[in-house]
């Protein structure tokens, strides 16, 4: 059973810890499937393309992540691999996460994968990737945050340390990019979004306005 994966330059690493050489090998293993559920690092570096062409090179990977997060695979990376008109310019790297939140209702371990843009004042400004076709942000690197934060009510009271999996980070990356279909639909969506900006703009939209409970915060 391999014991952890490196997302490489070069590929997806599968290790395994050798007690004669005290230090981590690389094993051969007939499926990275055998290996999802072991600890994720990412090299430094890393970008999403990267790991696109890492996930091309296993068949039954792609084929798996397809099943798992309901995404058109092979549409991706084929969009991955076109020259892209306009590189993304407002963040510099995406970042997956991990979130701890409970309430009333329950409790919820949430992994996020988010682009982040330069700190402010009131720290980075995080961006869903959506609605972004791939080939503008595949040359972004793409990092673990390696502290977990915990919320009650919404409110952060605290942080964590805390790991991914194998397939934390990739099942994730493929839920969150195809979150709205392949990326012909995705293609329509924000169209339909843009337009419905244009008109409220413009004043053709017809609005509803919505009166707040007094005791909220507006």
């Amino acid at each position: 059973m391999p014991d952890k994966v490196h997302l490489t330059k070069s590929g997806i690493q599968v290790l395994t810890w050798d007690e004669d050489a005290e230090q981590y090998v690389e094993e051969e293993v007939r499926s990275v499937l055998f290996a999802l559920r072991c600890n994720c690092h990412i090299d430094s570096g890393v970008t999403l393309g990267d790991i696109f062409r890492g996930v091309e090179a296993h068949r039954d990977l792609a084929l798996f992540l397809q099943a798992w997060s309901h995404c058109d695979v092979e549409a991706f990376h084929a969009e991955a691999r076109k020259p892209a008109a306009k590189p993304w310019a407002d963040f510099e790297y995406i970042e997956i996460s991990r979130e701890f939140d409970w309430n009333e209702h329950g409790a919820s371990n949430q992994v996020r994968v988010r682009g982040v843009g330069e700190p402010g004042e009131f720290g980075c400004t995080h961006y869903g990737i959506d609605m972004t076709p791939v080939n503008q942000i595949a040359h972004l690197p793409v990092r673990l945050k390696p502290h977990m934060e915990i919320s009650r009510d919404s409110t952060k009271i605290a942080e964590s340390p805390c790991r991914f999996t194998l397939l934390d980070v990739l099942g994730e990356i493929y839920w969150e990019i195809s979150f709205f279909g392949n990326p012909a639909s995705r293609d329509d969506t924000a169209a339909e979004v843009e337009e419905a900006v244009r008109d409220i703009k413009e004043g053709r939209a017809e609005l509803t306005r919505v009166e707040l409970p007094k005791n909220k915060v507006q």
